[in-house]
């Protein structure tokens, strides 16, 4: 069981170094990758003002932020309904692995 969970990791990979474990998640990546990689160069920055606190980049630039996660995300999905909106936790450490959650509600997994 072990080595055909890891055959189908593998098999995820699109030859970037990105894993999906379903379509879904490919999907979703490929709509955030934008705003993921507006956050990455904006770290620096941010690691200066905004530090353990929670952001909202949409369109390559900071949106807002807040200590809440909840709160940020209530205030922020009326600001641009329907829109890809990426959130994320700041720290030094980048995470290189993201949980989404499909309409379904089936968790779809990506590593970078």
């Amino acid at each position: 069981a072990e080595h055909r969970a890891w055959q189908e990791w593998q098999e995820g990979e699109d030859g970037n170094g990105v894993r999906a474990r379903s379509a879904f998640a490919r999907q979703q990546f490929e709509l955030l990758a934008p705003e993921i990689t507006a956050y990455k160069a904006m770290l620096p920055e941010l690691l200066r003002t905004h530090k353990n606190q929670w952001v909202a980049i949409y369109q390559g630039r900071l949106l807002d932020a807040d200590s809440d996660r909840i709160a940020l995300i209530k205030r922020t999905r009326p600001m641009q309904p329907g829109q890809i909106i990426f959130y994320e936790q700041v720290q030094a450490q980048f995470p290189r692995e993201f949980d989404l959650d499909s309409p379904e509600g089936d968790q779809a997994f990506v590593s970078l």
